[in-house]
């Protein structure tokens, strides 16, 4: 009885250290993630499907979405006071099959929030839920800057053409 509580005790100590270890990863790599979300940040603000290559078929989707810059710079207000990113989208389709695709991005540090759609078309193409990522890195850099993602329902209308992904800037704040 003895060896069944020692093994317990070591299987309990073996725990408790991974516990800590895996606590203390996630404290050390929680600071360095909140520093770079700051600055900017990215909401989804719709997603859904229509016509939108009018082809006859409700198979193209699209994406609302906005970015915002915590760190407007008023003061510098000039035309040099830009930053580079890379804008990455992605769209998983309810089989697990994705679509990725990257814009690169000039944004002027003195506007404060920009709303943009991605048109996305011939993707909608199974039943089922399909789930939308953002991802923003500066040009040149792996370092995730914000993200976001929302997971929305389009009917599938079956195989079409050849996918095709679109930004636009509708607008800045």
């Amino acid at each position: 009885m003895k060896k069944v509580k020692l093994k317990s005790m070591k299987r309990n100590k073996l725990s408790k250290l991974s516990f800590v270890l895996i606590f203390s990863f996630l404290l050390l790599i929680t600071p360095i993630l909140q520093a770079n979300a700051e600055a900017y940040k990215i909401k989804i603000t719709d997603a859904g499907y229509d016509d939108l290559d009018k082809d006859g078929k409700s198979d193209d989707i699209y994406l609302f979405f906005i970015i915002v810059n915590k760190e407007k710079d008023d003061a510098n207000d000039d035309k040099n006071n830009k930053n580079e990113f890379v804008l990455k989208f992605v769209l998983e389709l309810p089989s697990g099959y994705k679509y990725s695709y990257s814009w690169k991005l000039e944004l002027n540090k003195v506007r404060n929030t920009l709303h943009f759609i991605i048109h996305a078309f011939n993707t909608a193409t199974e039943p089922g839920w399909y789930t939308s990522y953002l991802f923003l890195y500066e040009d040149g850099d792996d370092d995730l800057i914000a993200y976001n993602s929302l997971v929305f329902d389009p009917p599938g209308t079956g195989i079409g053409a050849e996918p095709e992904f679109f930004l636009f800037l509708l607008g800045d704040y």
